[in-house]
């Protein structure tokens, strides 16, 4: 009794997982297909004006700023 239910919750957590990859597959080619700009256009609204390589450094809160925490 306890293998047939395993068995089946197993098999419906695989179901599941696999849906939502067909799923997030298809969404990703559904927004690829409607977006019209090249890559490098693309990379520019995206990041902007940086040399390719390159990585911009976005700061966040630290302990010693509002939020951070130290307060």
């Amino acid at each position: 009794m306890f293998l047939v239910f395993f068995t089946v919750v197993l098999g419906g957590i695989f179901a599941i997982g696999a849906v939502a990859v067909v799923v997030g597959l298809v969404v990703a080619v559904v927004a690829r297909s409607r977006d019209h700009r090249t890559r490098d256009e693309r990379r520019a609204d995206e990041h902007g004006d940086l040399a390719p390589g390159s990585a911009r450094v976005t700061p966040g809160y630290g302990a010693n700023q509002i939020g951070g925490m130290g307060h």
